[in-house]
């Protein structure tokens, strides 16, 4: 039972601690997606003119909705009230002079034309000479902009969506727009997604970029704080690398530094053992100097028959007269010292000498 009861407190506090992280998770995401629109989304109003036949629908756009529309009656060429009425509407909604200018959908001649496949540059010039014969109304005066589509007919020839605007309907709407102290942003035409193309049309570019800037400055400049982050990481990473192959080459420098180090001890302590085995062999006496010195101090009537010599010993073996006068002889000659016999003497019956076998200390000689 108090296994039970230990097992079920950690599985308790499991579940009440996801269901507060549960809770937090909620709670951020409700407060950063609000906080995210207000980042996103141009936060001054701006407006969208509609221009019909007998009025002008003024749209209030603000957070990417409309949330105010005003309907303008036209006069028959009054002008200038129209542009009255508009910049007092814009002064009124304090709204952006930066606005969207649209026209009706019947303002516009679509229609689809087979061109050479050329760059764009070109098809603008073979375009031109296309309205003649798409329209009753001279070029010059006709706006006119298009779209390729993406995939070609054949090799040769592309697909072309033409659009033409009689020049007179935008500038005058232009006109009013200017007079009313507004700046065209955007050209487009109702029930169409797609804007006019700002080179073809009188879009004021400055207006252009400031709308675009606006609906979109937050994200750049989100994604260039991000790309500054990510570069500042990568520089990091690559003075990571740099302190890496410095610490690498220092390391290689060290351990060439080691070997040259451990090759002079070699050759010091090669040195050293050689200057040592010469000490030795110059403190060790000569063995030819040594035979030199035997043969002075033995007595003619002593004849040597065997010896060796191991380390500071000497071992002598051979017959003499009188071999026990050698060990006297030996230690008074100063080369030698304790002098004794290895084996007692042994008198030959032939000759009457002693057989005699002794050992001896070769002293060394000063260096």
């Amino acid at each position: 039972m108090d296994l039970d009861r230990s097992a079920e407190a950690p599985r308790r506090f499991r579940d009440i601690a996801g269901d507060i992280l549960a809770s937090w998770r909620l709670e951020l995401l409700q407060l950063a997606l609000p906080l995210w629109k207000n980042l996103t989304f141009d936060r001054k109003a701006s407006l969208a003119l509609e221009f019909g036949d007998a009025v002008v629908v003024a749209t209030q756009i603000l957070d990417g909705r409309a949330t105010d529309t005003v309907e303008i009656e036209r006069a028959s060429g009054d002008h200038r009230m129209l542009s009255g009425r508009l910049a007092q509407l814009s002064d009124l909604q304090s709204a952006s002079k930066d606005i969207a200018l649209r026209l009706p959908a019947n303002a516009a001649l679509n229609c689809h034309v087979q061109m050479p496949n050329a760059s764009r540059r070109n098809l603008v010039q073979a375009l031109r000479y296309e309205l003649s014969r798409l329209s009753p109304l001279e070029p010059e005066q006709l706006y006119f902009d298009f779209v390729v589509r993406p995939a070609p007919t054949d090799g040769k020839m592309r697909n072309v969506a033409l659009r033409i605007v009689k020049r007179s309907l935008v500038d005058e709407a232009a006109g009013i727009c200017s007079d009313a102290g507004l700046r065209i942003a955007s050209i487009g035409f109702t029930g169409d997604p797609r804007d006019a193309d700002f080179r073809q049309f009188p879009v004021n570019k400055i207006a252009l970029l400031r709308t675009l800037w606006r609906r979109w400055n937050v994200p750049l400049l989100g994604g260039f704080a991000l790309l500054l982050a990510g570069l500042l990481l990568v520089a990091a990473y690559l003075r990571h690398i740099e302190a890496g192959h410095a610490l690498s080459r220092e390391l290689d420098t060290a351990q060439g530094r080691a070997v040259f180090v451990e090759y002079l001890q070699r050759k010091a302590q090669t040195a050293l053992a050689e200057s040592a085995f010469l000490i030795r062999q110059k403190q060790a006496p000569m063995l030819t100097g040594m035979l030199a010195d035997l043969s002075r101090i033995l007595p003619d009537d002593t004849s040597i028959s065997d010896l060796t010599m191991d380390g500071d010993k000497l071992r002598l073996a051979g017959t003499s007269r009188s071999a026990a006068d050698l060990i006297a002889l030996l230690d008074r000659s100063g080369m030698f010292a304790n002098a004794q016999f290895t084996a007692p003497l042994t008198q030959e019956s032939r000759t009457g000498s002693e057989r005699f076998d002794l050992s001896v200390e070769v002293r060394r000689r000063a260096p």
